[in-house]
């Protein structure tokens, strides 16, 4: 061969690696209805997807870190229980892209917009690293979520049947905690655009049923899971959620960042506290084997883990929070409102006449708060309530409680309550079964168990320790 083909051939192989190079293909797929076999970016497959009729399975595979687009990840497709749609990140990091839309207050780095049988498994998900305004509501320029699912409508085509599972979510990245950051936020409420929805007049469809959270490690968001629908009418009832699971692998881990409360009105979901885990509006419910730290560096309301109603039930249901370790600390004085767990209802009647059975069972929960100056007075430090709710039985067994507080220097303490269970009144013939727990604590003055002044149901209380 001579030198002048060697040459020749030389340019060409560097021609094709550098063509190879200049067209990297980050995503991968198995072709399930109609998909390309590979697209350059993630927002790339998922146009395709929102644009395909999905007629056979489809497997969506990450093979490389990305840059989110400035709106986010938006995902429509509508799969069913046989052609479902997986979207596996490979463990690989999306980042949230610096310019998202200034002061919005509805960001998403994914955001499932009517989407149905939708698995988003195994992404590394990081908010961007804005800092000074845009940690500020007002003005804003980071994400407020790190994934989202909202109804395409006000009345049709809700987001159902979604797993989100096995992905790590970073709100902070490395810099100051956004306030208004949620990890997981689900709601049937509100549009992906922020308008406020009120409950139908007629049938509809437009809930997020069925949705499944699992195996998720969350750091650095005020509300890291939340779940929120329309208060449940004649026409309305979202069904269905698993947060958590049978065994401790299924369990969500999450680190509220609690630095300060959030400032932005979200329908329906409630902002006057930070949570680990809110539920609102939703029948037969589950959380179990999650663990929910919030260390505070201030006097900020704190909720390890709610579940609750802001109205009546359509139908006889379950909720069910067992199995989780739910932490609060802070260190520093001021009024702080502490609750673990608080689940029931916040209504006084229950007028659909259905019955809901309550287990808060097999938790274990602490709240510890310490200072070295000023006062700590006015707030509550409460392991577990069960508030108002005319339900067939509430059963709280084989729970942990500890309530704790360390004095230094000049500090003093003077909660209004300092409770480990408290039951509030019913309005129904409730029965309250209270058994098998612990309670522990320091020379604190406690209620080990109160219970409302007005309670028609009959209360059950054995073998529990430390009252």
């Amino acid at each position: 061969m001579t030198m002048r083909k060697i040459y020749t051939l030389v340019l060409f192989v560097s021609a094709l690696f550098v063509g190879m190079f200049s067209q990297a293909q980050n995503v991968t797929t198995n072709g399930g209805s109609g998909l390309a076999a590979t697209y350059a970016t993630l927002d790339a497959a998922f146009t395709a997807l929102n644009a395909a009729t999905i007629t056979s399975p489809v497997v969506i595979n990450l093979v490389a870190n990305e840059t989110s687009p400035a709106a986010g990840y938006i995902i429509t497709a509508q799969g069913t229980s046989t052609n479902t749609i997986t979207i596996n990140g490979g463990g690989f990091t999306i980042t949230g892209n610096s310019a998202p839309t200034a002061n919005s207050t509805h960001d998403g780095i994914f955001e499932l917009v009517g989407a149905d049988y939708i698995t988003l498994e195994n992404f590394i998900i990081r908010n961007n690293t804005n800092t000074g305004a845009g940690n500020t509501f007002a003005t804003n320029t980071r994400y407020e979520f790190g994934i989202a699912q909202f109804p395409a409508s006000a009345t049709a085509n809700g987001a159902r049947n979604n797993t989100f599972r096995n992905n790590t979510i970073d709100m902070a990245n490395g810099v100051a905690a956004y306030s208004n950051s949620f990890g997981i936020f689900s709601t049937s409420a509100e549009l992906s655009n922020g308008t406020d929805i009120t409950a139908p007049t007629t049938p509809s469809t437009a809930d997020n049923s069925n949705l499944t959270i699992t195996g998720n490690i969350i750091t650095q968001a005020n509300h890291c899971i939340t779940v929120v629908s329309l208060p449940l009418t004649a026409n309305f009832n979202e069904n269905g959620l698993q947060i958590g699971g049978s065994t401790p692998a299924l369990g969500n881990n999450m680190t509220s960042a609690s630095t300060t409360l959030a400032t932005g009105t979200y329908n329906l979901a409630v902002m006057t506290s930070n949570y680990g885990i809110q539920v609102r509006n939703v029948n037969n419910s589950l959380v179990q084997n999650n663990t929910v730290s919030a260390p505070t560096s201030g006097a900020f309301n704190t909720v390890g883990i709610s579940v609750n109603n802001s109205a009546p039930q359509t139908a006889a249901g379950t909720r069910t929070i067992t199995n989780n370790t739910v932490s609060i600390s802070s260190d520093a004085a001021g009024t702080p409102i502490f609750i673990s767990i608080d689940a029931g209802n916040n209504n006084t009647t229950n007028s659909q006449g259905n019955s809901i059975d309550l287990t808060i069972s097999s938790n274990t929960v602490t709240i510890y708060q310490t200072t070295t100056s000023g006062s700590v007075s006015g707030g509550s430090l409460i392991g577990i309530r069960s508030s108002a709710l005319a339900t067939a039985l509430r059963t709280i067994n084989n729970n942990t409680v500890t309530i704790g507080q360390t004095l230094a220097g000049t500090a003093t303490f003077n909660n209004s309550a300092v409770d480990f269970i408290t039951i509030a009144a019913s309005t129904g013939g409730t029965e309250v079964q209270i058994n098998n727990n612990i309670l522990s604590t320091g020379d604190l003055a406690t209620y080990g168990i109160r219970t409302a002044a007005v309670f028609n149901g009959a209360i059950h209380i054995a073998a529990t320790t430390g009252i």
